[in-house]
Parts: structure tokens; sequence; C-alpha cells
């Protein structure tokens, strides 16, 4: 996978996230033992429910960003509690439903 490839993933996911209330407190690169996470974001809510935190993992295959999933900082194992991109050829159409979802579990608190 080329390193300017997943640059421009982040930022553009980064951007979406902002436009929707969420900012990345922490960010974790290559991220612990799983050899196919490339990182893990700590998301929180800027609107309300404020402070609200979310995880974020981004994870590859051999060659590219495969998928990208967000749950919720909770014991619960809800399906309500994720939301999940799974990488395509035009990833970006995936945003809205995926933000949406995001979107969802916040109002849901």
């Amino acid at each position: 996978m080329r390193h300017d490839t997943w640059r421009d993933y982040a930022v553009r996911l980064r951007e979406e996230l902002s436009k929707h209330g969420w900012s990345v407190s922490t960010e974790e690169l290559q991220g612990g033992t799983d050899p196919w996470r490339l990182a893990e974001w700590r998301l929180v809510s800027e609107w309300t429910p404020q402070g609200l935190a979310m995880r974020l993992s981004i994870e590859a295959d051999d060659h590219h960003v495969a998928r990208i999933t967000a749950s919720k900082e909770t014991d619960s194992a809800s399906d309500t509690n994720e939301a999940v991109i799974v990488m395509r050829r035009h990833w970006e159409d995936e945003f809205p439903a995926f933000m949406a979802t995001l979107d969802k579990i916040r109002d849901a608190c």
C-alpha cells in the first residue's frame, strides 16, 4: 500500500467527521498487535451530547485500506453502536451512510 494513499483517506475522513461534529482526540498509527490495523482513532463528539466517545479502527489488506469501523466506547455489543465502511472502488460514496449511522448512535445517547 502506498503511504500517500493512506494519507489521502485520513484527510478526507477527518474532513467528513468534522462536518458532522466529530473531532479526533487521539491517533495511534500501526495500531497494536493486529498487522492489518493501520490506525486507531478516538473520536469525540463536539455536538450534543458533547464528549461522547467512539473508537475508529482503520484496517487494510495487502494493498489498500479495506475497512473503517467506528464503535461506541461501551460494554454493550449492540449492533446500533457500530458504523462500518467497507472500502470499494468508490469508497467516498459510503460516507453519507457511515456518517448517518454515527449521527444515529450519537442521537440515541
